[in-house]
């Protein structure tokens, strides 16, 4: 038995648990570019799931026309991005696993 104590204490050295949150959670983040390859500044993007307690999350790309969401919960989302001048765009169905980190580039 006490070999069993000795063996668990140095497995949990060994091995430290890893955060819940870090390990529940996934990074969604990308670019908006135009058909020019040029960033679009100021575009906001959207994503909606049911796993999203809050609701629809947003964020707006910054001067290097990029976005992040950092830590979102597992699920299946929709992106949408908005800017005045351009068609919206939508993609849905965008599965987002425990960990994982998704990028995507979405050409207005």
């Amino acid at each position: 038995m006490q070999v069993l104590r000795v063996l668990f204490a140095a497995a949990c050295l060994l091995f430290p648990m890893v955060p819940a949150a870090q390990g529940l959670t996934g990074a969604f983040f990308g670019s908006v570019k135009d058909e020019q390859d040029a960033v679009l500044v100021g575009a906001v993007v959207r994503v909606t799931s049911p796993a999203l307690i809050g609701g629809t999350v947003t964020a707006t790309t910054n001067d290097k026309g990029q976005w992040r969401f950092p830590a979102l919960p597992s699920g299946t989302y929709a992106l949408h991005v908005e800017r005045p001048g351009f068609a919206t765009y939508r993609e849905d169905g965008v599965v987002l696993g425990a960990g994982a980190s998704l990028e995507r580039t979405v050409i207005l």
